[in-house]
């Protein structure tokens, strides 16, 4: 986990934080269905909510900015993509990255974490985010929809704790 303080957002941008994470989760829980049918519509959710949040954040802090372009590219390339495999491919680095800005925030809801060491060209062997601790797997879906090989969770302090694994 990065060091350092601890980035509080505005009451403002901790309302499109959590619009973010809502569409985030939605696409996340729909791939793990093997659905692909929202996945455009709720990719441009985020992608509002994530500009409407970055117009209320600190300019001058460019860490944070350049994460929050890299959140923002990979939005854009979930939401232009034409299957559910490439939309899988995308949701990884997105989910990568989001993961890597959450780390700095102080966070106002408890986010479970899953990494799926199977998961195919994604970065940190699949990482993915969830607002529930029920293991659903989106880039395998209903093939292997309890695999996993590492869990976390980020609580509202922004502190993760390290949990089991269930490989299969």
């Amino acid at each position: 986990m990065p060091t350092g303080s601890t980035l509080v957002l505005s009451d403002e941008a901790i309302k499109y934080l959590q619009n973010m994470l809502e569409a985030y989760f939605a696409v996340g829980r729909r791939l793990a269905e093997d659905k692909y049918d929202t996945i455009t519509s709720q990719s441009r959710i985020l992608l509002s909510a994530l500009d409407q949040l970055k117009s209320v954040v600190n300019q001058e802090d460019l860490d944070m900015i350049q994460i929050l372009e890299r959140i923002h590219q990979y939005g854009q390339q979930l939401a232009s993509s034409s299957s559910i495999q490439y939309a899988r491919k995308h949701y990884g680095f997105l989910s990568h990255s989001l993961l890597d800005w959450l780390h700095k925030l102080a966070l106002p809801v408890k986010i479970y974490g899953f990494v799926c060491g199977m998961a195919p060209h994604v970065p940190q062997k699949g990482v993915w985010l969830q607002s529930a601790a029920e293991v659903r797997n989106p880039y395998f879906g209903s093939t292997m929809l309890k695999c996993y090989s590492q869990t976390f969770k980020l609580e509202t302090s922004s502190l993760m704790t390290q949990g089991g694994s269930n490989d299969q």
